[in-house]
Formats: structure tokens, sequence, C-alpha cells
């Protein structure tokens, strides 16, 4: 997808994107703005496979079309703001792969939803670089989700995030 490109949606990091295009304000989708590069094609099937060969469940019929790079420089104050998928456009599975660089993600229940009775639900997740992270269930949508500036542990974290949005027309 070319040079690494700054920008601020969900937090500031720098970005590269493959596949479908979703366009949240306009809610719809477009065409694969740049197809998904053979290696991370293939980084999808293998995805696939754990559900498929080692029962992930979520995982199974996982055939995302989407995915996005993200670049995080702790002296540059990069970081996630807590939020919500869009959920009637991202899917119901997230697969992050963390490639470079630990840090701790936060989980805060969205009282939005008013399924809490009580104090909201907390959690935080150490994702460590070379790890996989599935989202699924009640935490894709009940969740927010946020990595601080300070909960970048190193320098520079790399991630990949594929989703498999609504869009049926392309699949990697």
């Amino acid at each position: 997808a070319g040079a690494w490109r700054e920008g601020r949606f969900n937090g500031p990091c720098f970005r590269k994107a493959w596949g479908v295009r979703t366009d949240l304000r306009a809610r719809t989708f477009a065409a694969p703005l740049v197809p998904m590069p053979p290696p991370l094609a293939a980084l999808a099937r293998r995805l696939r496979a754990l559900g498929e060969r080692d029962g992930v469940e979520p995982l199974r019929r996982f055939r995302p079309n989407e995915a996005n790079a993200l670049d995080y420089r702790r002296a540059r104050g990069h970081r996630i703001d807590a939020h919500c998928d869009d959920r009637q456009l991202s899917g119901p599975v997230l697969v992050n792969v963390s490639l470079a660089g630990d840090a701790v993600m936060q989980y805060a229940e969205d009282t939005r939803s008013g399924a809490s009775g009580g104090a909201p639900r907390r959690h935080e997740v150490r994702l460590r670089r070379r790890s996989v992270q599935v989202q699924s269930g009640e935490v894709r949508y009940r969740f927010t989700h946020a990595i601080e500036n300070r909960g970048l542990l190193s320098e520079r974290r790399i991630s990949i995030t594929f989703r498999q949005n609504a869009f049926d027309g392309y699949h990697c």
C-alpha cells in the first residue's frame, strides 16, 4: 500500500490499508482500494486454518476482506482511543496480529448498551509481539478497546488487524 501515512482515526498512528475500503461516515463500502499482497493473504489463510484445524471456533469461517497495518510510536504520542467497532459494518470477528512491540489493551464495558447493572467491567490484556488476538462475542460490541500511549511498552508497535466486514464482493 505504499508509504505509511499518519492518520488520526481512532487515535494518531501511521497506517496502511488493504482490501475493502469502509466509509464509516457514509456507512458504505467501496471496491478494494488495494488488493491484499500475497503474504497478507497467506497469513489470512493461516488464521482461518487455526479455526478449521485447531478448533478456534471464531476463525472457522473467517475470510477477511480488509487489513489495516498500524505503526505506533510512543515518542510521538500515538495511541488507540477507546471505541467499539461498528456492529453492522465490521463483522463479528476481528483478528489482530502483533508483529513488533508489546502493548497493554484496555477493555471497558460500554455502559451505553445498558447491559451492566453495576459498575462497568474492565480488563487489561497484554499483547505481546508475535501474538494473535481474536475478538469475538460480547467483547466485539459490548466493550470498548483502547491502547493508551503509556500502554505502549516498547518504543514502536506494529500490528495488522484483519476484519471480515459485511461487504461480500472481495475475500482473500
